[in-house]
């Protein structure tokens, strides 16, 4: 199966889309990445909705793309799954059965259309918090990093719940996407915050969905 939408646009016209944003972080990523698998780096939000799974999916296709390495991307909860569906593969089990010993992540295929990179989607249910830095929860981003394996993780919302927070201390640095038109400053600032307050550095921010372009009725206007 080959990589299907992201918010009913074919994924690889949405990494286009954003090329302009990434071209600004993948020299952070980068850094991260250059000595080889590392901690991985994690992608959150402040309080959800502002586009963390399409960013953290853009960042996991040009990191396959650009390193020519093996990536892993892992869906880490969230009120609306959807890495499954955005990259045509299946959802039935994903990194909850992983965390309950039901399958192992090896076990996952890499996406047809993109060579090198794996998903693993979220699962069939709710993970807890404790779960994500827990024994199993540790085991499993040790073994994507065995495996010679990139890591990037599309986490859950900083301020709606531990569950980013929790991951942190395992990674090598976190990006906080916001939303253009929506994300409030002082949301924002608090999710900073909350992230500034751990040892993990922050690489960067993505403010998703700008437009720098004039409203049409701009363009058609006579301005004497």
């Amino acid at each position: 199966m080959s990589p299907k939408v992201l918010n009913d646009v074919p994924v690889l016209d949405v990494v286009a889309e954003l090329g302009g944003v990434m071209d600004q972080l993948w020299p952070a990523l980068l850094d991260v990445t250059a000595s080889g698998p590392g901690g991985g780096i994690v992608f959150t939000s402040p309080l959800g909705g502002e586009g963390v799974s399409t960013v953290a999916a853009c960042a996991a296709l040009g990191l396959a793309q650009r390193l020519g390495q093996p990536v892993t991307l892992v869906e880490a909860g969230g009120a609306h799954p959807s890495q499954a569906l955005n990259f045509g593969v299946s959802g039935r089990v994903g990194l909850a059965e992983v965390l309950a010993g039901e399958v192992e992540e090896e076990m996952f295929p890499d996406v047809h259309a993109v060579p090198g990179l794996r998903v693993l989607p979220a699962g069939r249910r709710d993970v807890a918090p404790g779960e994500l830095s827990g024994e199993r929860g540790q085991a499993l981003w040790e073994s994507i990093r065995s495996q010679g394996r990139h890591l990037i993780v599309d986490a859950p919302p900083v301020l709606v719940g531990p569950e980013a927070r929790l991951l942190l201390p395992s990674m090598a640095g976190v990006v906080l996407v916001l939303q253009a038109g929506d994300t409030q400053r002082d949301d924002g600032e608090r999710a900073l915050a909350a992230l500034s307050g751990t040892e993990t550095p922050v690489l960067g921010a993505v403010l998703n969905r700008y437009q720098n372009k004039l409203p049409g009725w701009a363009g058609r206007r006579e301005w004497s």
